[in-house]
Formats: structure tokens, C-alpha cells, sequence
């Protein structure tokens, strides 16, 4: 057996709501199709994956992310030069790759987004 590609990816939120914005401009934009929309949880799916945003429990609802805390360090979509300019909408951190990967192997000149 061999891995062939991602199924998805479940990111825990400390305020849903405050976070469905971004994700319910970001997710649509870049062809994935919402299909579970509810309190809890807005789950897409599309590209070969799905990606979930869930409500913390309530006892973190009030922490913050910390990129080098222990967990997630960042999660980084490849997108098309469209997307750009949905990502400066949505105040998204929006850098360039044109450059090799540490394999060597090129990145191509995708568009990379990942929610501030």
C-alpha cells in the first residue's frame, strides 16, 4: 500500500465563528465544495481532499495558535495565480514559491495561502 495524496485535514478553531469567514471565502475559491455546515464543524471537500474547521471544546475556546507549540505548524495550499487576489480579500499571508523544494524539486509558481 502506498499513500496516494491526503483524505483531509481537521483544523480545532478557538472561535468558529469568528473563523468561518476566511474559510467560507477561501474553501469555495479554491473548488472545494462545503458539505457539512454546522456549528461544530464546516467541512469541504474538492482537489482530492477535504479540509474541516471544528469548534474547540470549550474549556480552549479562549487560546491562541502558537506555529511552534507542539500540534499543526501551518497548512499551506497550492493554488493557481487566481488566487491571489482572493487571498488579499480575505486578509490571507499570501507568499510566492518559484524556488526548489529542499528535495530539489521545483515548486512551481503556485500561490500559497494560509489564514493570518
Amino acid at each position: 500500500m502506498e499513500v496516494n495524496g491526503m483524505a483531509h485535514v481537521i483544523l480545532t478553531v478557538s472561535d468558529l465563528q469568528a473563523s468561518l469567514p476566511f474559510y467560507e471565502k477561501l474553501l469555495p475559491f479554491l473548488g472545494m465544495k462545503p458539505v457539512i455546515d454546522t456549528s461544530e464543524m464546516f467541512y469541504c471537500v474538492g482537489g482530492r481532499t477535504a479540509l474541516g474547521i471544528m469548534q474547540a471544546d470549550e474549556k480552549y475556546r479562549g487560546e491562541k495558535f502558537i506555529q511552534r507549540r507542539v500540534g499543526l505548524h501551518h497548512l499551506c495550499f497550492r493554488a493557481r495565480p487566481r488566487g491571489h487576489r482572493c487571498g488579499a480579500s480575505i486578509a490571507a499571508r499570501i507568499r510566492r514559491e518559484d524556488r526548489p523544494s529542499a528535495r530539489g524539486r521545483p515548486l512551481g509558481a503556485g500561490v500559497l495561502l494560509g489564514a493570518v
